[in-house]
């Protein structure tokens, strides 16, 4: 059957690295003189760090978390704007006040192209709308039973482990295998076991390369064969050709009449509810490789961190895991009713959130903070810093589930000003899968926590490493115990 349909076709890696490349060329601008700007810190202290590659990092998000509203820098890309203040924030990043996702997610195109992640305006509205069928609560729930099937397979793993030894594992390979899993089963509605020696290795390569794209020496390296493009091209080079084969072959099951109910037949058969068109094989292709690196990266990043502090608090483990024996079943449906799962892993995104920072760009000249900032000038947030700012969290450096927690006994969100806490972005450009991330990793906390002590080793050692997730700086090898 696949021979009757045509081929599936992409545009090239360095084709994308190209445009992006040339994308942010066009967004900047020149320095504008005789403008009041807010202060900041000493811009040698900046380009030290650029020199050091320690642009991106924490340390150097963190200088400017002292300056209120907002603070300033000259960078070698333009001008740089840090936004401290959570009206501020929600004000820039959520009201229509003339800006476009920034020169980070521009970046991003080279692997992930043109899909929700990127895009803007029409195209992002066209293409959410044709996506969101895929993550309504009903889907979700339908996705219930692969997420239980890979979360039962890693249990599986694990107790070969416990019975062969130590039971050594490397926790962070295991959430990116579990992840990854559970990403195959529901956007491909296969089992990625065949791939995954190709695709895991790939995905961490491309992800690697990809904080150095954040670097202003990316647009150099860019720019010829270095040892950073090749690795990213031939990468992402795998990953196309894995993605290609899932769609031809998803294409050949709907065309026999098959009736999958995975999230690429949802967006095979999208179609735009103005033109009747469906996504072409470069719009599939962005959109396909947006979920499967927000869906599977993101999530067991949360999952690590969230196994990390629970062993580093153990009174916690213990107050969770009362949740977790006393509930009847654990489906998809009784995620609603595992508030104490809900507050762990809430406070998991707050001290260590997998999303670390945000940015757009100024498309005309806009008023914030009571500063005019120009068209073309870059502004950032960072869930780290507010994640972590002493004015809005009592005991801010310390692991406190609890504080999701209502009188009632539930869940909530409620506890402080909107645009302190964004683990998920902001209102119409809230990540889309933001459900299905949360329903997976509590179903995988509470079902595999019910039954295994997960004890990492050398655990004070390790320390948040920002990539395009923010990543334990090792791969946290532990040891298992039955419970």
């Amino acid at each position: 059957m696949t021979d009757t349909l045509p081929p599936v076709t992409f545009a090239s890696t360095l084709d994308r690295i190209t445009a992006s490349r040339e994308a942010n060329a066009r967004m900047r601008r020149p320095h504008r003189r005789g403008i009041d700007r807010p202060p900041g810190p000493p811009r040698a202290d900046i380009w030290r760090g650029i020199a050091r590659r320690e642009v991106p990092s924490l340390a150097f998000v963190e200088q400017f978390a002292a300056y209120q509203p907002m603070a300033y820098v000259r960078m070698p890309r333009g001008d740089l704007y840090v936004v401290n203040d959570p009206d501020v924030i929600w004000e820039v990043f959520v009201g229509d006040s003339g800006v476009i996702k920034g020169f980070g997610l521009q970046q991003a195109r080279a692997v992930v192209g043109d899909g929700i992640l990127t895009s803007e305006g029409d195209k992002h509205r066209r293409h959410r709308a044709m996506v969101q069928p895929a993550f309504t609560g009903r889907r979700i729930a339908g996705y219930g039973d692969d997420m239980l099937s890979a979360i039962e397979a890693t249990d599986a793993r694990w107790q070969q482990l416990a019975d062969a030894g130590p039971g050594r594992m490397e926790l962070v390979d295991e959430m990116t295998t579990l992840t990854l899993d559970i990403v195959g089963r529901t956007l491909f509605g296969t089992d990625l076991a065949a791939v995954s020696a190709e695709v895991a290795p790939a995905l961490a390569r491309a992800l690697g390369v990809f904080n150095r794209t954040m670097n202003p020496q990316w647009e150099l390296q860019s720019r010829y064969p270095s040892r950073s493009r090749r690795t990213l091209t031939e990468s992402v080079d795998v990953l196309d050709g894995v993605v290609g084969a899932m769609i031809q072959q998803k294409r050949a099951e709907l065309a026999r009449g098959d009736a999958p109910h995975d999230m690429m037949s949802v967006l095979i058969e999208a179609t735009d509810p103005q033109t009747g068109a469906g996504l072409t094989d470069n719009e599939l292709r962005d959109e396909v490789m947006t979920l499967m690196l927000a869906g599977h990266e993101t999530t067991s990043m949360l999952l690590s961190w969230t196994w990390l502090l629970l062993f580093r608090n153990p009174e916690w483990k213990r107050w969770v895991a009362q949740e977790w024996d006393a509930a009847p079943e654990l489906d998809v449906a009784a995620v609603s009713h595992l508030p104490r799962t809900r507050a762990v892993l809430a406070e998991a995104m707050r001290l260590y959130p997998p999303a670390w920072v945000i940015d757009r760009l100024t498309t005309v000249d806009i008023e914030a903070g009571g500063y005019v900032i120009p068209e073309g000038e870059a502004i950032l947030a960072s869930q780290w810093n507010m994640h972590r700012d002493a004015r809005f969290w009592p005991q801010v450096r310390s692991f406190r589930p609890d504080r999701w927690i209502a009188s009632d006994g539930g869940y909530t969100e409620k506890i402080v000003p909107r645009g302190v806490y964004f683990p998920f972005g902001f209102a119409a450009r809230k990540c889309i899968g933001d459900r299905f991330a949360l329903t997976e990793a509590a179903l995988a906390l509470a079902h595999l926590g019910r039954r295994w002590h997960v004890i990492p080793v050398a655990s004070r050692d390790v320390v948040p490493e920002p990539t395009v997730t923010l990543r334990p700086s090792t791969s946290l090898p532990s040891l298992l115990r039955r419970r």
